[in-house]
């Protein structure tokens, strides 16, 4: 699922809710939250299972055309844990 919101995230509209199929993450393994001028996002690197966890975060309102102000971290484990 993707939500755009036009208030920097306090509110995000059911109604720009859409489903994009091409997300590499299984369904309700992702999260959002804006907090102190960041926007954090999580999901799982992953089309199957919850793993592989990526945590990003953005202090251009999630506009990650300049990267510099875009970062993500990534989680590898050997066993998966379900």
């Amino acid at each position: 699922m993707v939500v755009h919101s036009n208030d920097g995230c306090d509110t995000l509209p059911v109604e720009n809710v859409r489903f994009d199929y091409q997300l590499p993450d299984p369904a309700v393994a992702a999260g959002a939250l804006y907090m102190n001028g960041v926007t954090y996002f999580t999901n799982t690197a992953s089309q199957t299972s919850r793993v592989n966890l990526t945590l990003r975060w953005s202090f251009n309102g999630g506009r990650c055309s300049v990267y510099e102000w875009c970062y993500l971290f990534y989680q590898y484990s050997e066993s998966n844990v379900e």
